[in-house]
């Protein structure tokens, strides 16, 4: 391999004053959900709300004094952009990032507010490469890539140096796949303490690009993920020759799977974390039987996410749940009638969010409509007593 343990020992001390030495602690919400002893750690709180800050600091602190006077560029959906223009900044380097067009924007504007000049460019990290291989032939700027790069791949291997080093007990590590920089590093430094270690990886299944070049298999890339910050069509070499040697498996998740992991942190731990960092989670509560009882280290890396694409995530487990249930009712459109039945969910004890009344078009005669309302519940059995107690009354309630 072309990183060893060495090498990673080295960038711990070439970026110590630069990074933050992240929390790492038995997450109990998670561990109860697992029924496991999960332990997280927290690389959503470095400065850039990403582990990438690591890999891009051990990069830019390693380039010469002439590459430093070029500038450095790369393409990137987020957050690699933020940690490279950061670090660049701060060492007086300029920084050119280019981005696929449907990068959030929380990430675009906060690139930009580090202080590199962002160029929007194609639908993902493929398209906006080949632009950055035409400025760079065009203009010479220092390529950092995401993760193809020796440097990139020591600095986040010194992740899996902390976790090592605060809890020597841990059996198994899941780590989120995207180029497979993270999981590699990670794999290289805690297999030097315990060559019996589980490296498991997290992979959207839209996106599992190292399964497929892995298991030598074709495999059709998707458009659009909620894991933006993981949706790499296909892994470097170098990443994908770490991981056939050190990763034991990797477990692809779906979307819904994501969002409910997404939910399970702000539920559970109070953790904010975007799509791509929530990939190990989504792993661990897949698959929790192949993980019962294990210490189970896993690397929440990622925090940028929007506020409102949060909002909605939380909305929609919510009602998946039965927490939130939109119920439709057939009412005779008579004076009162809507009372009675606010009042009767009122008694129940839920809480009325929305309602519509529909007079038009609907298939209803003109003495009927269509009543919906968004209830807020304790539980999906809650919502069918009161639905029970409704129909009671005599109207006639579906679920919308």
């Amino acid at each position: 391999m072309s990183v060893t343990f060495q090498n990673i020992i080295e960038a711990s001390e070439t970026i110590a004053n630069s990074i933050i030495k992240t929390p790492f602690y038995k997450a109990q919400g998670l561990s109860e959900c697992a029924d496991a002893n999960v332990f997280i750690k927290c690389e959503f709180l470095q400065k850039t709300n990403s582990f990438k800050v690591r890999g891009a600091c051990n990069r830019i602190l390693n380039l010469s004094d002439a590459e430093k006077k070029i500038g450095v560029i790369t393409m990137s959906a987020g957050n690699h952009a933020q940690a490279l223009a950061y670090h660049a900044a701060i060492n007086n380097i300029k920084a050119k990032i280019i981005m696929p067009k449907n990068t959030p924007f929380i990430k675009v504007q906060r690139t930009i507010n580090f202080g590199a000049e962002v160029v929007l460019h194609g639908e993902t990290l493929d398209d906006a490469k080949i632009f950055v291989e035409k400025e760079i032939e065009n203009k010479g700027y220092i390529f950092v890539p995401p993760f193809d790069d020796d440097y990139i791949i020591a600095g986040q291997g010194t992740i899996g140096l902390e976790i090592m080093h605060d809890n020597p007990a841990i059996d198994t590590i899941i780590a989120p796949i995207g180029g497979g920089g993270l999981i590699s590093g990670i794999a290289i430094a805690a297999k030097h303490f315990n060559p019996d270690i589980e490296i498991i990886g997290s992979e959207v299944d839209s996106f599992a690009s190292m399964t497929a070049a892995l298991n030598n298999t074709p495999y059709t890339y998707g458009s659009n993920t909620l894991a933006d910050g993981i949706a790499v069509k296909k892994p470097a070499e170098r990443t994908q020759k770490i991981c056939q040697q050190l990763v034991k498996d990797i477990i692809t998740v779906s979307e819904e799977q994501i969002e409910h992991a997404i939910y399970c942190l702000v539920e559970h731990e109070k953790c904010i974390i975007e799509g791509a960092g929530s990939a190990g989670v989504a792993a661990l509560l897949k698959e929790k039987s192949r993980f019962k009882g294990k210490n189970v280290a896993v690397i929440l890396c990622g925090g940028n996410i929007d506020a409102r694409l949060l909002a909605s995530v939380i909305y929609r487990n919510l009602e998946r749940q039965g927490y939130i249930r939109k119920m439709r009712i057939i009412i005779n459109d008579q004076p009162g009638t809507l009372g009675k039945i606010s009042s009767c969910i009122g008694d129940m004890g839920a809480n009325i969010l929305d309602v519509a009344h529909h007079r038009m078009f609907n298939e209803l005669n003109t003495k009927q409509t269509h009543l919906e309302i968004v209830v807020e519940s304790r539980s999906r059995d809650h919502v069918d007593q009161i639905v029970k107690k409704i129909q009671e009354m005599g109207f006639l309630v579906t679920f919308a």
